[in-house]
């Protein structure tokens, strides 16, 4: 892997009793992948309101107060 400047982003794990939302990329990197719904976060832009934004322009629902989990590197 290539050093340099990374971007970040936020992905949001969307569960229903045992279920999960996952969308399929149409897009490189991963087309064809499923993932779950998210995507980089705007310059000066909070995470949480950046999930908040992804969310309702990949799948249009509309999720407040999210919960974080973790951070992965």
């Amino acid at each position: 892997m290539s050093g340099g400047l990374k971007k970040a982003a936020v992905f949001c794990l969307m569960r229903s009793g045992g279920r999960f939302l996952l969308l399929r990329r149409a897009k490189q990197p991963n087309q064809g992948k499923y993932v779950p719904p998210g995507g980089k976060i705007d310059p000066h832009e909070k995470p949480a309101d950046a999930l908040v934004r992804e969310i309702r322009e990949e799948t249009g629902m509309i999720i407040s107060n999210p919960t974080f989990c973790g951070v992965l590197t």
